[in-house]
């Protein structure tokens, strides 16, 4: 497993922590990333987000991955391929966000049926695309150095990831 940890160190004084882990689903079709995109900030994310209580982390892939793309995962890996720990202060409340993305090679069929976005992420107006990788990384990374990432900070999170598997597929 691939490990990943950006501790920002801007939280002093800060006594609260909200842990947090989620589960990603790294897929491809035709040599391309299925990542979700957002209208609004314009970035590229890979499909997953938080696991629930006594959920395991590939159940909450596989909900995640449909619930943001329509798409079913039909095959995962059973360990994850890259563990992601990013602590930082939260950009809307007074307290620590000590984050763990786990990332999950998946297949998925075909055929995309009906998502089901959280408020933000409609909000955000998230939808399913088919990226190549170097689109992916030149993208983020103008998100990144170019406009204002304080709503989207996983970009950064992200851009590492897709420069890391460029470099290890």
């Amino acid at each position: 497993m691939i490990d990943f940890l950006i501790d920002k160190k801007n939280y002093d004084n800060v006594e609260y922590c909200n842990v947090r882990v989620a589960a990603r689903g790294i897929a491809f079709k035709n040599g391309k990333l299925i990542l979700i995109k957002s209208d609004k900030y314009g970035e590229y994310k890979f499909p997953g987000g938080g696991v629930n209580a006594n959920e395991k982390l590939t159940d909450a892939a596989i909900r995640e991955f449909k619930e943001e793309t329509g798409l079913d995962i039909i095959d995962i890996s059973d360990e994850p391929i890259i563990r992601f720990r990013e602590i930082r202060k939260s950009n809307l409340y007074e307290e620590i966000f000590d984050h763990t993305s786990y990332y999950y090679r998946v297949t998925v069929n075909d055929i995309a049926g009906e998502t089901n976005l959280d408020d933000y992420e409609k909000e955000y107006g998230y939808n399913l695309v088919y990226v190549d990788i170097d689109e992916a990384i030149k993208n983020n990374e103008y998100v990144l150095y170019n406009k204002d990432t304080s709503m989207c900070p996983w970009v950064e999170r992200e851009l590492m990831v897709f420069k890391k598997l460029k470099e290890v597929l």
